[in-house]
């Protein structure tokens, strides 16, 4: 199926680019305004957790409790971390997926647009090889009027 190629067609194209790229700037907005919210709501925990592992670290009698309970928070950290790695991952890969769809140009389109381009081109290229063909028919035809009058004025002269 081949579409028609025309202002009207152009048009609809360079809409729907537009729209691709709007939606583009509200999906990656939304990506960023979740990604802080994630960030926020795990560093915040965070926060909380060192703040209770002191606390804790306060009140620890033996070497022992205060080496078990900082391994504690260690592990609960990694994994709050890794948690949200994992998070941003599949997020960005979501957003990676959704930016690729958005901005997938219709090959038919280019098809059409590089045909009609390469169509002008040899159309311009036609047009200047006839203009070229005409000026120097003219010229030739000039060259052989003035050839002809100065030949019919040679005689004169020698006369």
């Amino acid at each position: 199926m081949t579409i028609e190629f025309t202002p009207e067609k152009m048009k609809e194209y360079f809409e729907k680019v537009s729209a691709a790229n709007t939606k583009a700037v509200e999906v990656e907005v939304s990506y960023l305004e979740a990604l802080s919210k994630r960030s926020g709501a795990v560093y915040a925990d965070i926060f909380d957790t060192a703040l209770a592992s002191v606390e804790e670290l306060k009140g620890i009698k033996t070497f022992t409790q205060a080496f078990d309970s900082s391994v504690a928070y260690g592990d609960g950290l990694k994994a709050k971390l890794s948690g949200l790695y994992e998070e941003n991952s599949a997020a960005t890969e979501a957003l990676v997926a959704e930016l690729k769809e958005l901005y997938t140009i219709d090959p038919e389109l280019v098809e059409e647009v590089k045909k009609a381009t390469e169509e002008a081109v040899a159309t311009a290229k036609k047009n200047a090889e006839d203009a070229v063909a005409k000026v120097k028919a003219a010229s030739e035809e000039v060259v052989a009027s003035f050839k002809k009058a100065s030949e019919s004025f040679v005689p004169a002269v020698a006369a």
